[in-house]
């Protein structure tokens, strides 16, 4: 039967060659012959307990590939129960059985060959993988024990670096905080010179600005002096005992209207300046200019359509006005409002001209004023600010000025003669580059040379405040 097993399938079945070299080289290789069911089962076993946490199916084929991979069928035996034919059925069989067996065997034999030489691959890799895994858990458990030492001792060397580190960040504190303490005297000690020396600086400054001013002052006020003391005595020898308003002799040729733009101003910066009093005569018809010059603001009443009449004793100043259509008398102004009914006028504006008065000639002209204005209306009075010692030294460049009114002196004249105090307006205020200096505050200097500078400040506004003030100051008040 072996002789005849390669006879149906004839040379040309490479596939079967190749089948029996592969098998041929299986029985060289490890151990010859098929699989024991020993074997079968102890590499079973092992897989089953590699795959203990694979999945169940693979399990099952695992094991199931191990005891059916031999597919011979040795169990079957021929038989009969029929006592006369059976033995006759018995043999027919046989042959038949035979006959199959003769071209069926090779096919289960190679198959079972092909069968065995699969689970053995199988259940080598099996076996591989169990020692790999094995050998894994291993290197595993070592890597473990080296990294629990090597955390051990890196531990350790940390502890002992950072005692190291805590000992250098101790020492180096302790050098920085002598340091500090070397510097901080030695800031102290600077510090202490700088505001002796800022102290200095500024006491030397002051003394120097203030006796500087001063002495400018002096020489102005022993200029102006020699030009009062000249002033008076002229005005003894000229002035008439009967009318104090009178222009002395030695000036009647005097070109007043060409003085006044000269140190006056021209008319349009004067207009600028009367304009802030317009509103005062808002609702007026009538309004009396006293001692008008060169009458601007009789052309501010016009442009606004404002009645208002202007007197004056000055004929270039008259002539002037008449020049311009201004409504303008050449009067005396106590004479003139002696003229008028009581209670005719809507208002009186005087700029710049109490000044020029006597004592008894202004008390006689408030009076007169208050008489012939009518109830309610308004009286504006605007003169030299005496509180300013730059006006006060500024006064006698005018040769007809007598002597500047004081706010509070022209406030009780006005309030004896019978009037209401509105209001006091102080302007014509000193530029800034004319008065005198602050320093600055340095926000890096001390505490000690601030506060002097501050004083110094202060010091200077209140100084500015009496030589430079307000130039000007104006009374308004109402009937």
């Amino acid at each position: 039967m072996d002789n005849d097993t390669k006879e149906p399938f004839g040379d040309e079945m490479t596939i079967e060659r190749i089948n029996a070299q592969i098998f041929q080289n299986i029985r060289c290789s490890n151990t010859p012959g098929t699989p024991s069911n020993h074997e079968n089962q102890t590499v079973a076993s092992d897989a089953i307990h590699f795959m203990e946490l694979s999945d169940d199916s693979f399990q099952r084929d695992l094991s199931l590939l191990n005891t059916m991979w031999d597919i011979h069928n040795t169990s079957y035996f021929i038989t009969s129960h029929r006592p006369y034919i059976g033995y006759i059925l018995i043999q027919c069989r046989n042959l038949i059985h035979g006959e199959v067996c003769r071209y069926i065997d090779p096919v289960i034999s190679r198959q079972t060959e092909f069968n065995a030489c699969s689970t053995r691959i199988i259940n080598i890799v099996v076996q591989n993988c169990i020692e790999t895994d094995r050998r894994i858990r291993h290197h595993d458990d070592t890597l473990r024990r080296w990294m629990t030492q090597y955390e051990k001792e890196i531990a350790e060397k940390i502890s002992l670096q950072g005692l190291e580190l805590i000992q250098k960040i101790s020492q180096t504190d302790d050098e920085l905080t002598r340091k500090i303490g070397l510097c901080e005297a030695e800031l102290i000690q600077k510090i202490s010179l700088k505001e002796e020396i800022n102290n200095k600086k500024i006491r030397e400054s002051i003394a120097s600005c203030v006796l500087d001013e001063f002495s400018r002052l002096e020489k102005r006020r022993i200029f102006q002096t020699g030009n009062v003391q000249t002033l008076e005595k002229r005005m003894q020898e000229n002035f008439t005992q009967n009318d104090p308003y009178l222009i002395p002799d030695a000036l009647a040729d005097t070109n007043y209207l060409h003085f006044e733009e000269k140190f006056r101003g021209s008319r349009d910066v004067i207009k600028q300046r009367q304009t802030k009093f317009l509103h005062y005569f808002k609702n007026s018809t009538l309004v009396l200019d006293i001692g008008c010059g060169r009458g601007e603001f009789l052309e501010i009443l016009k442009e606004n359509r404002i009645g208002g009449v202007g007197i004056d004793i000055d004929t270039d100043m008259v002539e002037f006005c008449r020049s311009r259509e201004l409504n303008v008398i050449q009067a005396d102004a106590i004479s003139y409002l002696e003229n008028l009914d009581d209670n005719y006028l809507d208002g009186i504006f005087l700029d710049q001209v109490v000044e020029h008065l006597d004592p008894a000639y202004l008390l006689r002209l408030l009076s007169l004023c208050y008489r012939k204005m009518k109830a309610g209306s308004t009286i504006v009075i605007e003169t030299v600010n005496p509180l300013s010692f730059i006006s006060f030294v500024n006064f006698y460049i005018d040769l007809t000025h007598t002597r500047p009114v004081h706010p509070e002196t022209l406030e009780y004249l006005l309030n004896a003669a019978g009037f209401r105090i509105c209001e006091k307006i102080f302007s014509s205020p000193v530029p800034d580059d004319e008065r005198l200096k602050k320093v600055e505050t340095d926000l890096q200097v001390d505490d000690t040379a601030r506060r002097n500078a501050e004083l110094y400040n202060q010091n200077i506004d209140r100084l500015n405040s009496l030589l430079f003030g307000a130039q000007d100051y104006a009374i308004i008040c109402t009937k």
